[in-house]
């Protein structure tokens, strides 16, 4: 009822609708509130499922009048859902939950081992053509898709064994086929250098940090498991006290432990958190 009236009442070309996500075994919606979803067109380009059909409610004429329809092939909402929301003159937004979204084990497309995922850079192709160069959200359009890229490219519930590097070197193609003239503000932190990787078609350094980064995490989850029930800086009956000090102990080896490792180093050439602009 809710999202009618508001229909009724806003009669906008689309309406955007929060959505939940709810467990395969599960017999429905659990009744979690609803987010307060972005009321610009750059914030609801960011949110959740931004690029997904099935938050949008679409007033049939605007479908007429674009000729919008879903292309064959996976990720078509790619090529669907940014040139419909480029096209309508009114997009409002309803912080309501319209749509549960079904978290199954199998079968779905982001769980799939596929090479069909490479499919995804033909919408994008198909997008971009709905997309006029000069569009100010286009450098916007063009991070998100790298970024969408590359957690694809990272998935090892997508891609089969020994198609990785060929989907990098694909995004590193597109990348430059689609960079805006004008260029475009790269994210910052590690996503930041996974784009400067990309540019570069630097496979194996990607690969590298990917692997590093793997491995970091495994050791993070062995210190969590192996961690002492008692904390460090805290005596036991018989114990010293371990605490990390940064100087060495008496016969040359520090105390307590070790620190934690060092943050990934900027790209070369960019300071952290800098918002320079690729060209």
């Amino acid at each position: 009822p809710a999202v009618l009236a508001a229909l009724a009442e806003r009669r906008p070309d689309v309406l955007v609708l929060d959505h939940a996500e709810v467990a395969d075994e599960a017999d429905g919606w659990s009744g979690e509130r609803s987010r307060r979803l972005p009321r610009d067109l750059p914030g609801l380009l960011r949110a959740p499922l931004a690029t997904s059909a099935c938050t949008k409610v679409i007033r049939r004429g605007l479908l007429a009048s674009t000729g919008l329809r879903f292309p064959p092939g996976w990720y078509e909402d790619c090529a669907f859902t940014v040139p419909l929301l480029l096209a309508a003159d009114r997009v409002e937004v309803l912080d309501r939950v319209g749509y549960c979204y079904r978290q199954r084990r199998d079968g779905a497309i982001t769980k799939s081992v596929d090479v069909r995922h490479f499919d995804i850079f033909e919408q994008y192709d198909r997008m971009w053509t709905r997309v006029p160069p000069e569009h100010p959200l286009r450098p916007l359009l063009f991070r998100l898709a790298i970024d969408h890229l590359l957690v694809v490219a990272g998935n090892d519930h997508r891609l089969p064994p020994g198609h990785r590097r060929q989907f990098f070197r694909r995004v590193a193609l597109e990348f430059h086929r689609w960079l805006p003239a004008g260029g475009y503000e790269p994210p910052p932190g590690l996503a930041g250098v996974k784009h400067r990787l990309v540019r570069a078609d630097a496979y194996l350094l990607y690969a590298a940090l990917r692997l590093a980064r793997r491995l970091a995490g495994g050791l993070a989850g062995v210190r969590r498991v192996s961690r002492p029930a008692w904390s460090p800086g805290r005596r036991r009956s018989g114990t010293a006290s371990r605490t990390w000090t940064g100087r060495p102990a008496p016969g040359g080896s520090r105390t307590g432990p070790a620190p934690a490792a060092p943050a990934p180093a900027a790209a070369p050439g960019r300071r952290p958190g800098s918002t320079t602009e690729w060209r």
